[in-house]
């Protein structure tokens, strides 16, 4: 993406770079979209289009947020995330939730609406309505059973001996290999 206005031209872009970040994070895309459009006002915030700041994500340190910089100011004083393009923005969402052990559980749940409920558990959000919200913008359709199973191969940042030990330990692993074995050619 050269810049933001391609990307707000296209949900279809964006909807690509949520399913970039649910590779690498394991969280479900539909979650990670729909927590876009809502944190950005459907992509049409000053912090996004200034910003590149795809979730309101605050500016404390290169961090806890590489590739950062102090962006816009917060109505609490604060400081939002600057990031110099949109693709940049996606990274920087990405190294975020990498570099805050908080949200490592939010991979744990099984639908969108459980990692929801973890991400709003977790302190993502106060609003007692977060989760319906975000579950609306997403129509309820997750692919957390997609993501979860494509995060631990492709993508990620584990070695390869981490990798192969999740394989070993998966059932179907043992299934495939016994079947083999009895029906050897």
């Amino acid at each position: 993406m050269a810049n933001i206005s391609e990307a707000v031209g296209s949900n279809n872009s964006m909807r690509e770079y949520a399913k970039t970040a649910s590779i690498q994070l394991g969280w479900d895309s539909g979650l990670i979209y729909a927590q876009w459009v809502l944190e950005t006002g459907n992509f049409t915030s000053n912090v996004f289009k200034t910003d590149n700041n795809l979730a309101g994500i605050k500016f404390v340190s290169t961090r806890n947020n590489p590739g950062a910089s102090p962006g816009s100011e917060a109505d609490d004083g604060g400081v939002y995330a600057h990031y110099p393009s949109v693709s940049a923005g996606v990274q920087g969402y990405i190294n975020f939730i990498k570099a805050n052990p908080r949200y490592s559980n939010v991979k744990t749940g099984k639908t969108l609406v459980e990692q929801a409920t973890i991400l709003k558990n977790d302190g993502w959000a106060t609003d007692p309505t977060y989760v319906s919200k975000v579950v609306a913008i997403a129509g309820g359709n997750g692919d957390v059973n997609i993501s979860s199973a494509t995060a631990g191969l492709i993508g990620s940042s584990n070695g390869i001996t981490e990798k192969a030990g999740r394989i070993v330990k998966s059932p179907i692993f043992w299934i495939v290999l016994l079947v083999g074995l009895i029906f050897k050619p």
